[in-house]
């Protein structure tokens, strides 16, 4: 299951605690990279924030992941699962041509 997860900052984070969290952050995607559950991960240019595409066996082990997520009590973070887009397209083509009344569409 593929699942993009997208963090952007909510609450500052205090200074006293930014070097360690920066730490732990590169140390969970090092981690999460080497383990081969990150297909692509990216920040923001000029601003905080930033996100990853995770490939993952279950819901449950996304959610085990993102909890934790170093500035995850200072960041607002979404998480979408993905799917093929071509697959998806042709999924809703077969939706839309079994709805159409008999002889209407192709």
């Amino acid at each position: 299951m593929r699942f993009l997860v997208i963090a952007n900052p909510k609450h500052p984070v205090p200074l006293e605690l930014a070097v360690g969290l920066s730490d732990a952050m590169v140390g969970w995607l090092t981690g999460l990279q080497e383990r081969g559950k990150i297909e692509t991960k990216f920040g923001y240019t000029g601003v905080p924030g930033g996100g990853c595409i995770l490939n993952v066996d279950s819901a449950e082990e996304a959610n085990s992941i993102i909890m934790q997520f170093p500035f995850g009590p200072f960041s607002e973070v979404q998480v979408h699962a993905v799917v093929d887009p071509i697959e998806s397209v042709k999924q809703y083509k077969q939706l839309a041509q079994a709805m159409m009344p008999p002889g209407g569409g192709r």
